[in-house]
């Protein structure tokens, strides 16, 4: 890889955290473009974004219902394709599916400490 000031970076492999598309339209050289996986990474649908928000709480969260489960929240009941579809959704909506984990719940091994921190 060439950089925008002449430098050359080389490695016997490359991980792009770039996404699929970005990488192979923006990233690999011209020499790979012509390979079969690259037409089929092209031909994939686009998925749907998500968002990580991490968060941690102070208090007795026990107490307010949480435990070591993962829970998930959907505004659908169909979750064999409205939940995951893109092409119908307005840049304005909410998100129509959010997990809740709470780590620390699911680790025995956790001392929450005087305050009762969780993540």
């Amino acid at each position: 890889m060439r950089l925008g000031d002449g430098e050359e970076l080389r490695a016997t492999r490359i991980v792009s955290a770039a996404g699929v598309l970005s990488t192979v339209d923006r990233l690999l050289p011209p020499e790979f473009a012509t390979r079969d996986w690259v037409s089929s990474v092209r031909r994939l649908a686009p998925a749907p974004a998500h968002v990580c928000l991490y968060l941690g709480f102070k208090g007795d969260i026990r107490a307010a219902g949480a435990g070591p489960a993962n829970r998930w929240f959907y505004d659908t009941w169909d979750l064999g394709t409205d939940a995951w579809r893109i092409d119908h959704v307005p840049r304005t909506c909410p998100a129509p599916c959010a997990v809740l984990r709470l780590p620390s719940l699911k680790d025995p091994s956790h001392d929450p400490g005087r305050a009762l921190r969780h993540q």
